[in-house]
């Protein structure tokens, strides 16, 4: 007899069709979830144009709550609305997952959990180092952390390093659960061969016989855009018929203080007028939204993304299972238990202009080593990223916390 449907309450504040990493791996993991017993109810912010409330082709139920007052305010009207949620669904059945974590909400996870139903917070990347910070510092972050986790029936995070974050930082290991990014391997796959490559390319004007760079990520300066751009211009794309492909948006409904865009503003101008001759020049491809980016990756050479801080890279994932060479900087809260080995599975590079140009030139003068290194990516994804195995994890997990009540 198969087991009731269980009912997770998703709260965050950006959601389809706002591509944020964790609501976006979320919304492609909902399917799938559906198919295993697990129906998702999404509660976010509203943006001009989308309708308030809205049901998607594989159930997913998304409500759209307004955004008004300080941040703090429009967070605890997104609980407020979770909990209306939850109350029309079958007691018993519930879970509550969100990725917000702040004193602000503590009060309102407590309340709910002390009805019964679990809470999980989704982890997404860690804190900054705490070498950086001294004792005392550290020991207050660590006790702030433990207070925020008390009401949490447990912690998913995509890393070992993220686990290790959070034990360290005394939150009971037994309710810290390590699962990894699931990556649709039917969805994201290497071309099959010359001729499909060359006919992809043809459907998305790109050069036939072009080296292609391809960049998939917002315009920010933690992505490390600046820099790919800025390295772009040095080298010469007559002697190598490279292009970059840059896929990603300018806009970032996810910042919301007024001194965060206007800084974010000021750095995309300096960008935008970098970016310009390059495009006008056909070396620099840029689309600010993408729905086929498996397509893009099947007709690519190389995949880079050289940022600063992540917790483990959707992109990065996808682009290894579509058997590409990756070029990354090694971010705070590199997960190279999941990605695998340096110069084996990806390469490495300096993050900076100079790091950038040098290790996109030398991989493109080794042709050898990009074939190896796509490979052995992609031998990695398919043993390791299989979306079916991260889907089981999280049915399971939320049926077992269902269970405990």
């Amino acid at each position: 007899m198969p087991e009731e449907t269980v009912h997770v309450c998703l709260l965050m504040r950006q959601f389809w069709p706002t591509l944020a990493g964790a609501a976006e791996r979320m919304r492609r993991y909902a399917p799938g979830l559906a198919l295993r017993g697990v129906r998702m109810h999404v509660v976010c912010f509203w943006r001009e144009g989308l309708p308030r409330t809205e049901r998607l082709e594989d159930g997913t139920e998304i409500i759209r709550v307004e955004r008004a007052g300080s941040p703090q305010d429009a967070d605890i009207s997104l609980f407020r609305q979770a909990e209306t949620c939850l109350r029309e669904l079958p007691a018993g059945r519930r879970v509550l997952q969100t990725n917000l974590l702040g004193t602000h909400t503590v009060k309102h996870i407590s309340r709910i959990s002390g009805q019964g139903i679990p809470v999980v917070y989704l982890g997404t990347m860690n804190e900054d180092e705490s070498t950086k910070s001294g004792m005392l510092r550290r020991w207050l972050r660590d006790w702030r952390l433990r207070q925020l986790f008390r009401p949490f029936a447990a912690a998913v995070v995509g890393s070992e390093a993220m686990m290790q974050w959070l034990v360290e930082a005394g939150v009971p290991a037994s309710r810290v659960h390590q699962i990894g990014h699931g990556v649709d391997l039917s969805r994201f796959r290497p071309a099959a061969d010359t001729d499909v490559k060359r006919a992809l390319r043809k459907e998305l004007n790109l050069p036939e016989n072009a080296w292609v760079v391809l960049f998939v990520g917002t315009m920010t300066e933690r992505k490390g855009a600046h820099l790919l751009v800025e390295a772009w211009s040095r080298i010469d794309k007559a002697r190598s018929q490279g292009v970059l492909v840059m896929l990603g948006a300018f806009d970032r409904p996810t910042i919301v203080k007024t001194d965060q865009r206007e800084e974010l503003g000021l750095f995309q101008e300096k960008l935008r007028r970098l970016m310009a001759p390059l495009v006008t020049s056909g070396t620099l491809i840029h689309h600010e939204h993408s729905p086929n980016i498996e397509l893009w990756m099947r007709a690519a050479d190389l995949l880079i993304l050289p940022s600063a801080k992540e917790g483990v890279p959707n992109v990065v994932l996808e682009g290894m299972s579509s058997g590409l060479p990756c070029l990354l900087t090694r971010f705070q809260g590199f997960p190279e238990d999941e990605l695998g080995k340096d110069g084996e599975h990806y390469q490495i590079i300096e993050r900076s202009v100079a790091g950038v140009e040098q290790g996109l030139a030398q991989l493109q003068n080794d042709r050898g080593r990009q074939l190896r290194v796509g490979a052995s990516a992609l031998e990695r994804a398919r043993g390791h990223f299989d979306l079916n195995l991260t889907l089981e994890s999280y049915a399971a997990l939320y049926r077992k916390l269902v269970r405990q009540g």
